[in-house]
């Protein structure tokens, strides 16, 4: 699986009346991408950690109002649309006696803080690249017991990206931030016992981390679940299941579902021949990138 590189927003703090707080220094935390939409959003909680009286959030005055889906129902969990190339204004109340300029002191918000704090180390988003800085600040993050950082982590060593190239520590990262709910780390393991790097080759329990991470909507998951089917990697091959896998993933834009329905189409794999749809995923696919479907 490709990692995207993180996307960090930047926030400050303003009073109800509008006002600067002067103590209040520039925050970032992490924008994820909502694959249903395309587009980068902040949840809510997150916000929340940064300062515990958020009242709501302004774009150069501007309210910025909670998703909504098609029945206008607040899309769970809350969350606003990101403006990467902005500082929001996080609008504070202190009427629960806590001190306009008082930062939330707590273990939840530091991780946060020290985990955006490695990912601009990690991407060298305005400062140098630094591999080693950015593993202090995820390590401190991680020890807090933040799924992200456990992650960041766990993909260090997997890669060896500052850090000696160590499978079972990556596997152990990656183990903490999954049983946390973390996709990433969930489609991370599905990767490891699917090719068997560091442990033996377990498709069947590969299987079972990319569908927790395939439930919770994420594309390259619900590619990997195609592929087993497709390929018959563990399970009976099952034309039917791999295409409404793949389906779900080639609907979310995911490349290589869309050139695999490609093929699907153009063998007549589980489908009826039709060359005619298997150009339009072709083409789907090559407008992404991939290099086959080009």
């Amino acid at each position: 699986m490709t990692v995207a590189e993180k996307e960090l927003q930047a926030f400050r703090l303003i009073s109800l009346d509008g006002t600067p707080i002067s103590s209040s220094d520039i925050k970032h935390v992490e924008a994820r991408f909502d694959q249903k939409r395309q587009e980068y959003i902040l949840l809510w909680n997150d916000i929340l950690f940064i300062h515990k009286d958020a009242v709501h959030v302004e774009n150069k005055g501007e309210i910025l109002l909670f998703l909504t889906d098609d029945g206008f129902e607040y899309v769970k969990p809350l969350r606003i649309r990101a403006a990467l190339d902005v500082v929001l204004d996080i609008v504070i109340s202190s009427q629960t006696g806590v001190k306009a300029d008082e930062p939330v002191i707590s273990e939840a918000n530091d991780a946060i803080i020290q985990n955006s704090q490695g990912e601009m180390y990690y991407y060298g988003k305005g400062v140098p690249q630094d591999y080693l800085k950015a593993f202090d600040w995820y390590l401190k993050a991680a020890n807090q017991g933040y799924a992200s950082a456990q992650y960041n982590l766990g993909y260090m060593y997997l890669k060896g990206k500052g850090v000696p190239h160590d499978y079972s520590t990556a596997f152990s990262w990656f183990l903490k931030a999954a049983n946390q709910g973390d996709v990433d780390a969930q489609n991370a393991l599905g990767d490891i016992y699917s090719e068997g790097k560091g442990v033996p080759r377990d498709y069947s329990t590969a299987f079972n981390w990319y569908l927790k991470a395939a439930n919770q909507g994420d594309a390259d998951a619900q590619n990997a679940l195609g592929d087993i089917y497709y390929y018959a990697n563990g399970v009976p091959q099952d034309y039917s299941k791999a295409i409404d896998w793949y389906l779900k993933a080639a609907n979310q834009g995911n490349a290589d579902a869309q050139y695999t329905l490609g093929d699907m189409h153009h063998n007549g794999d589980g489908v009826t021949l039709d060359y005619s749809k298997a150009i339009d995923w072709y083409l789907k696919a090559a407008n992404q990138g991939n290099a086959d479907a080009q």
